[in-house]
């Protein structure tokens, strides 16, 4: 990958992402401070560090822990001007690229599914639950990136309906090898796929509106995770 090119996708990342976007705006207004940011966005200090982390090159920290725009950041806000002061349109996609879109997301699920029944016998529980960890950090990391979103591409929630289902599986083998505590969290979890499966069956649309009621599954969801992250680093 070329610098050019791995500049543009920077870019693209930060000014792809609502939040981001006004991460680096209040930040090109003046240099802020960590502190500044999560008191003035109103959200949870980890949320806030992944969404930095994720704007690469773009801001520069000195010593005092004051994030400024770097030479990259400056190039990024000409773009951002240029991009604002033309208008978006979005098209909707055609019947039969939902048609499709709906069969992938079957296929996904399906073959995930598949895929983890038929495992060898050589998983324990150390196994399940490590791969536990890793999902669940998956399925935090796919809700910081479109929580603040005011509508979210089919495949990112898609991705999400799949890491869920996922989870859900390896929270229930967690049960069926000797933590019997994960079964209220597998029940749980499976309930919150359940939904998310139907919002995706019942929109057609390539781009899926974040209402109200959908934030709050979301955030629900996202506190249960919260819940049950120590248990699993529990060795």
């Amino acid at each position: 990958m070329t610098k050019n090119h791995a500049d543009k996708k920077t870019i693209f990342n930060v000014l792809g992402n609502d939040l981001r976007r006004r991460i680096f705006v209040l930040i090109s207004e003046e240099p802020r401070t960590y502190t500044w940011l999560l008191e003035e966005l109103e959200i949870e200090s980890g949320h806030l560090a992944y969404h930095l982390r994720n704007m690469g090159g773009l801001l520069e920290k000195d010593d005092e822990g004051v994030y400024k725009l770097s030479k990259l950041g400056h190039e990024a806000s000409k773009i951002l001007e240029e991009e604002e002061a033309e208008p978006s349109t979005k098209t909707k996609p055609s019947p039969l690229v939902t048609l499709v879109a709906m069969v992938l997301v079957v296929m996904i699920v399906s073959s995930t599914i598949y895929i983890v029944q038929n495992r060898g016998s050589g998983y324990g529980e150390a196994e399940y639950m490590e791969e536990s960890r890793e999902l669940l950090n998956c399925t935090l990391v796919i809700i910081y990136e479109i929580f603040d979103e005011q509508a979210v591409d089919r495949d990112s929630f898609t991705e999400l309906v799949v890491t869920v289902v996922e989870l859900q599986d390896r929270l229930s083998k967690l049960s069926e090898v000797g933590s019997p505590d994960f079964t209220v969290y597998a029940d749980a979890v499976e309930g919150y796929g359940e939904e998310f499966e139907a919002i995706l069956k019942n929109s057609d649309d390539k781009f899926l509106v974040i209402t109200v009621e959908k934030r709050q599954l979301i955030r629900d969801l996202h506190l249960l995770l919260v819940e049950l992250e120590p248990l699993l680093m529990e060795e």
